[in-house]
C-alpha cells in the first residue's frame, strides 16, 4: 500500500507540474453560458482524466508488485479485465464524449444498460438477488426480477451521482466521503488509496482550474456502484448504509424529475433548481459545500452510533425539504 501511495503521489505531482500542457493537449472544456453555467472563463474538464489515470496506474502497480488490492473481488483474469478495465474505460470515454459533444440522454442510458448487463452476466457477485432490510429483519427475494432491478439500481446510482456534480468541490468532497465510508465498512485498502487522487482533484477544483465532468462521474459512479453491490452481497455493507450515502443525491434527483415533469419538461433537462444551486444562492461555495456534506455525513455518523435508520431518514428528509422551502420562499 505504501508503494502505491508513494508512486501515485509522484504521478499526481507530475500531473500538477505539467497541468498547463496537459489541459491544452486534452482540449475538453466547460464553457460559460450566462445561464446555468456561471463561471467567467472556460474550465478544463480534467478531473475525470486525473482520477481515471490514477486508477489505471493502481491496476498496473497491483500486478507488478502483487499488492493484492483487488483480491477481494475474487474473479477470473478475463472478468477482471472486462469489468475493471474495459467497461470503466468505455464509461469514461462515453462521459468524455458527452462532455465535448452532448450525447442524447437515451443514448447514454442505452449504453449504460448494455454495459451493466454485461457486468451482471459475467459474474453474479454484481447482481442483487435479495433485498435485506436489517432494521426490519426483512429479506425480500427478487430473483425473478433481479436483472431488471439491479440494472435499475445501477442507473439510478449513476444518474444521481452525475447530477450531484453541479458546483465546485461538491462532487470531490462527496466522492471523498464515499470512499472513506467504503473503507471503514469493508477494511479494503483500495478505497483508502482512492482518497489520494480525489484530494489532488479537489486542489485543482478549489483553484477553479478543473472540473470533474461526465467522464469522471460516469467512471467513479460505475466503480462505486459495482463495489457497493459486491460488498452488499458479501455483507460488508448493508442496504441502509448505501441508502444513507445516496439519500441526498437520490432525493434531489427524484425531486427534480417530479418538478420538471410537472412543468411539462424533460426530466433530463438541465436547470438551476438543484439543492446545491439553492444553497449557493444564499451562501458562499464553501458554506454550501459544508451544508451539503453535513446532510450526508451527519446521518451516516448518526446511523453508525444509534442504528435508528427510519428516524434518521425521517429527520433528514424533513430538514432537507424545510431547507429548500426556506431558501426558495419569496420574502
Amino acid at each position: 500500500m505504501i508503494v502505491a501511495l508513494l508512486l501515485l503521489t509522484i504521478f499526481n505531482i507530475f500531473f500538477f507540474n505539467f497541468y498547463t500542457k496537459i489541459k491544452k493537449i486534452f482540449n475538453v472544456f466547460d464553457y460559460p453560458d450566462n445561464n446555468r453555467k456561471k463561471q467567467k472563463n472556460k474550465i478544463p474538464i480534467t478531473g475525470g482524466l486525473l482520477i481515471f489515470l490514477n486508477y489505471i496506474i493502481l491496476i498496473i502497480l497491483d500486478n507488478l508488485y502483487q499488492l493484492n488490492l483487488f483480491i477481494y473481488l475474487d474473479i477470473s483474469k478475463i472478468n477482471f479485465f472486462v469489468i475493471l478495465v474495459f467497461i470503466p474505460l468505455i464509461f469514461y470515454l462515453v462521459g468524455l464524449y458527452d462532455d465535448k459533444y452532448n450525447l442524447k440522454p437515451y443514448l447514454k442510458f442505452l449504453i449504460s444498460i448494455i454495459l451493466f448487463y454485461v457486468v451482471i452476466k459475467l459474474d453474479n457477485k454484481f447482481l442483487i438477488e435479495q433485498i435485506t432490510i436489517n432494521s426490519l429483519n426483512i429479506d425480500i427475494s427478487i430473483s425473478k426480477f433481479s436483472v431488471f432491478l439491479t440494472i435499475l439500481c445501477y442507473l439510478l446510482f449513476q444518474h444521481a451521482f452525475n447530477m450531484f456534480d453541479g458546483i465546485n468541490l461538491q462532487i470531490g468532497f462527496y466522492t471523498l466521503l464515499f470512499f472513506i465510508f467504503l473503507f471503514l465498512f469493508s477494511k479494503f485498502n483500495i478505497f483508502l488509496i482512492f482518497v489520494l487522487p480525489v484530494l489532488f482533484f479537489l486542489i485543482l477544483n478549489f483553484k477553479n482550474v478543473s472540473y470533474m465532468g461526465d467522464g469522471g462521474c460516469y467512471f467513479i459512479s460505475y466503480f462505486l456502484s459495482v463495489n457497493c453491490v459486491l460488498l452488499y452481497n458479501h455483507e460488508r455493507i448493508f442496504s441502509e448504509e448505501i441508502f444513507l450515502l445516496m439519500m441526498i443525491p437520490g432525493f434531489d434527483m427524484f425531486r427534480l424529475f417530479v418538478v420538471r415533469l410537472f412543468k411539462k419538461k424533460s426530466p433530463f433537462s438541465p436547470d438551476r433548481q438543484h439543492f446545491h444551486h439553492y444553497l449557493t444562492s444564499k451562501f458562499s461555495y464553501l458554506w454550501a459545500n459544508f451544508i451539503s456534506m453535513s446532510f450526508i455525513l451527519i446521518p451516516m455518523v448518526g446511523y453508525i452510533f444509534f442504528k435508528n435508520f427510519f428516524l434518521i431518514v425521517f429527520l433528514t428528509t424533513i430538514i432537507y425539504l424545510v431547507t429548500i422551502y426556506l431558501i426558495t420562499k419569496k420574502s
